[in-house]
């Protein structure tokens, strides 16, 4: 019984079978009940019709199945492995309309999840990949260096020429850290006007000198029509631990930001490393410092 609930394809056979068989059923009834004389061979020859035409139609219904059953495999393919499957059933009529039917439900539904991942992993404002991308894409991708990027005095951009100046500053920054990295490195928003650059291929000098080239564009670039727009830089060579990378990273921004902003600090390798306590700056401190510090590139 449980087969028969639990397969479609059974249910059809066997109604076939049943509606098939009914006039030989009756034929034998109306013999037993009117006591006439049973033409067995007669009675044989239906049987046998009826067996024959039984076999065909189970064949036949079996062959018009097939395209709803590779449907069926198509869509759990798809559920369950998120794989696939071409549905190559094209005909005009109802089972030609439910293979269409299913092969867009597939493809919108994997153009949703690819949109809905890519958004997960992207930064909605200046489209450069967020923090949670970023360190995956650390992890998968050992050696190189970091560094950390921070817009300077942003908190004044954002007061004098409102947040939508502010967002403006924040895309160009994206755009030419962007370029700067190409496709071999990775640029990412980490946060508010904090940005994080991955080159996976660079040495700790080479990524000094593309975060350099990067800042002089910035500074040479028309952001805003008031004043030059700058970043403060820390580079840190990679280790196996990306979470201390970064933060010697961001010691060396810090220390950049100290000694004047618009420049580049590199931090010391870790095996060099001396103990830097680099507190992040207040209001009033950056209030105090000067727009166009002096530019250049430091190290520990």
């Amino acid at each position: 019984m449980n087969l028969i609930r639990g397969r479609f394809l059974v249910r059809i056979m066997l109604t076939c079978f049943v509606g098939i068989h009914t006039p030989l059923i009756g034929i034998l009834v109306l013999w037993l009940m009117t006591d006439e004389h049973v033409d067995w061979i007669a009675l044989g020859a239906v049987l046998a019709a009826t067996l024959v035409a039984t076999a065909g139609t189970l064949l036949l219904l079996r062959r018009e199945m097939a395209p709803v059953l590779r449907i069926s495999h198509a869509l759990e393919s798809f559920a369950d492995r998120r794989e696939i499957v071409p549905i190559e059933h094209v005909a005009p009529d109802e089972i030609g309309a439910l293979a269409r039917s299913a092969a867009w439900a597939i493809e919108t539904a994997d153009h949703l999840l690819r949109e809905t991942e890519r958004q997960a992993r992207t930064d909605g404002l200046t489209g450069l990949a967020n923090r949670r991308a970023f360190l995956e894409r650390a992890e998968r991708s050992p050696g190189g260096s970091v560094a950390i990027v921070d817009v300077d005095k942003f908190k004044a951009i954002n007061d004098t020429h409102g947040h939508q100046a502010g967002d403006d500053v924040l895309r160009a920054v994206a755009g030419i850290l962007r370029d700067a990295v190409g496709e071999s490195g990775c640029a990412a928003r980490l946060g508010g006007e904090e940005f994080g650059i991955l080159l996976p291929a660079a040495t700790p000098e080479e990524a000094v000198r593309l975060i350099e080239q990067a800042r002089s564009a910035l500074a040479a670039a028309p952001v805003l029509r008031d004043r030059i727009v700058s970043f403060s830089a820390g580079v840190a060579g990679r280790t196996d631990d990306i979470a201390a990378d970064l933060a010697r990273a961001d010691g060396a921004m810090y220390r950049a930001k100290r000694a004047g902003r618009n420049r580049i600090e590199r931090s010391a390798e870790p095996r060099d490393r001396r103990r830097i306590h680099a507190p992040a700056l207040d209001d009033d401190a950056e209030t105090g410092l000067e727009h166009a510090g002096p530019v250049g590139i430091g190290q520990d």
